[in-house]
């Protein structure tokens, strides 16, 4: 059984980050899912905007990204 780990991490402070283990999912899910809940994704009408949380660190309000990695087995 394959892991698939998605970081999603703010870009001014390295501590404010969650990571999610997805197991049994494509990487272009864990892909899709990373750009849904950092802003960036084309399935969005209306790209979130600057007053928008949607993108946003909850606890400093930077910009997020997200980092996928893939395993073998489970961690």
């Amino acid at each position: 059984m394959s892991e698939i780990r998605l970081k999603i991490q703010c870009v001014k402070n390295v501590d404010h980050a969650k990571i999610l283990k997805i197991h049994d999912a494509g990487r272009e899910y864990v892909e899709t899912l990373g750009g849904l809940m950092c802003g960036n994704s084309p399935f969005y009408v209306f790209p979130p905007g600057p007053g928008s949380p949607i993108g946003r660190c909850g606890l400093c309000g930077g910009q997020l990204e997200y980092t996928v990695e893939e395993f073998a087995g489970k961690q």
